[in-house]
């Protein structure tokens, strides 16, 4: 691993202040591993999503991180082979919670799968009837 390629600043560091971090508006409902992300360089390779545009959070360390690799991201992407691995594009919306479905078929992130995604997920239970 290049020590160049990584960026690691506790959120109590005073050079913190210095770099300016771009906010996420929104990120991936998988983890960064199910992408093939690299790992912290402690070895963690159960990061989530930091709230910072390009970074990734690591629990055990407690940092921001820009990982030395992006996975799947570093290349062209067969989405289609992708879903069949189980790996999914979908988005949620940071400040909200929306979820917006990605469609493999029409390439794109459907205004009418989201609209019956989010109209699925805020749907009442039925009652149950007994059976």
């Amino acid at each position: 691993m290049r020590a160049n390629m990584m960026v690691a600043l506790p959120p109590e560091s005073p050079r913190r202040s210095f770099i300016s971090l771009e906010k996420r508006t929104w990120c991936y409902v998988q983890a960064p591993r199910t992408f093939d992300m690299a790992p912290c360089a402690c070895g963690n390779d159960k990061t989530q999503w930091s709230e910072y545009k390009k970074h990734l959070w690591c629990n055990t360390c407690k940092i921001d991180f820009i990982p030395e690799y992006n996975g799947i991201f570093d290349g062209p992407i067969p989405v289609k082979a992708a879903q069949m691995m189980g790996i999914s594009f979908t988005r949620i919306i940071i400040e909200t919670g929306e979820v917006i479905p990605f469609s493999v078929e029409a390439l794109e992130y459907n205004r009418e799968v989201i609209e019956a995604w989010n109209e699925f997920l805020t749907e009442k239970p039925k009652e149950d009837d007994g059976i």
